[in-house]
C-alpha cells in the first residue's frame, strides 16, 4: 500500500494556494486515539454526519500554488485576477448593507 499522499487547495478566485504532500494514515473508530483526534474537528459538525473514519497527514514538504497568469502576466495583481475569476465563472460580488 503506496501511503504517500498530496493535497492541493487552491482560491480558485485569486487563483493561488498550497500543495501539502506527507504519509497518510487512516484512523478507524476502534483505534485508540480517535476519540481524541475526532473531537478536533467534531464541534464543526452536527451529530447528523457520523465520523466513522479520520484521514492524518503527516506533513512533509508545503509548495504555494499560483496560477501561470501570474507567471505570463508578471505585472498582474490579486484584485485584478479575482475580477478576472468572478467574469468566468459569472459570479457577483456580494456585499452587505
Amino acid at each position: 500500500m503506496n501511503n504517500k499522499v498530496c493535497v492541493s487547495f487552491v482560491d480558485v478566485f485569486v487563483q493561488k494556494g498550497f500543495k501539502i504532500k506527507g504519509i497518510a494514515r487512516i484512523i478507524e473508530e476502534k483505534d485508540i486515539d480517535f476519540e481524541t483526534k475526532v473531537g478536533l474537528i467534531k464541534s464543526c459538525f452536527t451529530d447528523k454526519f457520523p465520523i466513522p473514519q479520520l484521514i492524518e497527514i503527516e506533513v512533509q514538504k508545503i509548495e504555494s500554488i499560483k496560477a501561470p497568469s501570474y507567471f505570463m502576466f508578471p505585472n498582474i495583481t490579486e484584485q485584478e485576477q479575482i475580477e478576472s475569476a468572478m467574469k468566468t465563472y459569472k459570479v457577483k460580488n456580494y456585499k452587505e448593507d
